[in-house]
């Protein structure tokens, strides 16, 4: 897949949005930006990029656009290919919001795109199959998901605890045995 890149427009959009200040990312300006955002990621990869469930056949409000980096504390990277990405509303706006303990202590400002600095698997930097493989299996309506920690991973199993991916698995298997969805799972 080609490297992402913003053209001469968009990156005057970006610059005059940044200029005139107060919450940029909403700046209507940005609505062809965030088009073009939205749609590269999508083409990339068609999953969340944390559960890796898959977006085929969902309206683009459904996904949204990721901040790895909270764009609230890292506004300075609010446009940085590297810090976006696409998640599903329960991955992005439920389990991470600006929450950044997934960052590592003591990490060096100009090491922040290195794999090194993050407990999860980052979208952009990590091959999420090196460190979880997902089994999904469908049956007529019936899914049932299984996420496996590959090889003791750190970054997997910190992956599999922070977004909660044990609740997929265990979502699948109740509605497969006829049991309702609970407060938890959603």
């Amino acid at each position: 897949m080609a490297k992402f890149k913003y053209t001469e427009e968009e990156v005057l959009a970006i610059r005059r949005s940044v200029a005139e200040g107060g919450n940029i990312w909403y700046n209507k300006k940005l609505i062809n930006v965030k088009k073009t955002i939205k749609s590269h990621y999508r083409d990339k990869c068609l999953k969340c990029c944390y559960c890796q469930r898959s977006f085929k056949g969902e309206f683009n409000l459904v996904i949204d656009i990721e901040h790895i980096l909270p764009q609230s504390l890292y506004a300075k990277f609010m446009f940085s290919p590297k810090n976006l990405s696409i998640a599903c509303k329960r991955c992005n706006m439920q389990i991470k919001k600006a929450n950044i303990e997934f960052i590592v202590g003591g990490y060096h400002k100009k090491r922040i795109f290195n794999k090194s600095t993050y407990k999860f698997i980052h979208p952009n930097l990590d091959d999420y199959n090196k460190h979880i493989t997902r089994i999904n299996i469908e049956v007529e309506n019936l899914s049932i998901t299984k996420y496996i920690v590959k090889n003791n991973s750190l970054k997997g199993s910190y992956t599999y605890r922070f977004f909660r991916l044990f609740d997929f698995e265990c979502q699948d298997f109740d509605l497969a045995q006829g049991i309702p969805i609970i407060e938890r799972y959603i």
